[in-house]
């Protein structure tokens, strides 16, 4: 199946064991937390460009809900992107930053960038491929308009045109996710952002439950939004996740934290780290 634009549509039918990931891959070198500053993995050597620069892998974590949590605890989604495609694309350093999720993305984007602060004389940052689940999406595409330069954007289940209207926003971070945001507005008008767009690919998921009720979105956000169907965005693709009864709150916005469910999207991603 394909969609208006010719990318995949795909499906896949769960059960309650959502964890199961043994066979999947190999798991490379796990991303410690970063809850103070950069730390990369990966072969530093073979990352090295012909221009004497290493390329890097920017892999973005969603999120955290616990407003009692600055900082993503322990970015497991994180770890499993990242070891799905570090298993499969050598020469490539991986970094996972640790952003807070209780502030405006506009603000996490600020964190970010303080952190690469002096990269560019270390890493060509024209080559960066940049993977996104959710809020690190709207992250990742506040950094490109604030002028960091990247080569490719992949962004899986991110509230582009803003989450669901009925989910709770207590917290900045949240909130700035709302479709009524004006950061939201703000970046979905940027023309940096805009002019940029041909470079973005967008992943979402829709539900079917006990192959009867359909639900356009993944409980959280929904297709249109994360497939930025108002952005002119050319390239994407969604998966219809088929639970067998009521699935567990929050999914299957939350399965594709988990290599496994985000296959399309990080294979996408692949295609520009040879």
């Amino acid at each position: 199946m394909s969609n208006d634009n010719g990318y995949p549509v795909f499906q896949a039918e769960t059960t309650e064991d959502f964890n199961d990931t043994e066979g999947l891959f190999e798991p490379a070198s796990r991303q410690q937390d970063n809850l103070l500053g950069p730390r990369l993995t990966g072969d530093e050597e073979a990352a090295f460009t012909a221009q004497g620069k290493k390329r890097m892998c920017m892999v973005l974590h969603g999120h955290n809900p616990n407003p009692f949590q600055v900082f993503n605890p322990n970015s497991k989604e994180v770890a499993s992107l990242s070891d799905y495609v570090s298993a499969r694309a050598k020469g490539w350093m991986y970094w996972s930053p640790n952003y807070q999720t209780q502030i405006s993305f506009r603000h996490a984007a600020i964190q970010v960038r303080h952190d690469m602060k002096g990269w560019e004389h270390e890493y060509d940052l024209s080559q960066t491929i940049i993977i996104a689940y959710s809020m690190g999406g709207l992250v990742a595409r506040q950094l490109i308009a604030d002028g960091m330069p990247f080569s490719q954007l992949i962004t899986i289940c991110t509230p582009h045109q803003g989450i669901l209207p009925w989910i709770p926003t207590p917290s900045a971070g949240s909130q700035s996710m709302h479709p009524l945001s004006i950061d939201l507005a703000t970046l979905n008008n940027h023309p940096t952002d805009r002019a940029q767009r041909n470079k973005y690919f967008f992943f979402g998921m829709t539900n079917t439950i006990a192959n009867t009720w359909h639900h356009e979105n993944d409980a959280v956000v929904g297709i249109d939004s994360a497939l930025g169907y108002k952005l002119g965005i050319e390239r994407t693709s969604k998966m219809d996740v088929r639970f067998p009864g009521p699935p567990k709150p929050g999914m299957p916005h939350t399965l594709p934290q988990d290599a496994k469910w985000a296959v399309p999207a990080l294979d996408y991603a692949l295609q520009f780290m040879k």
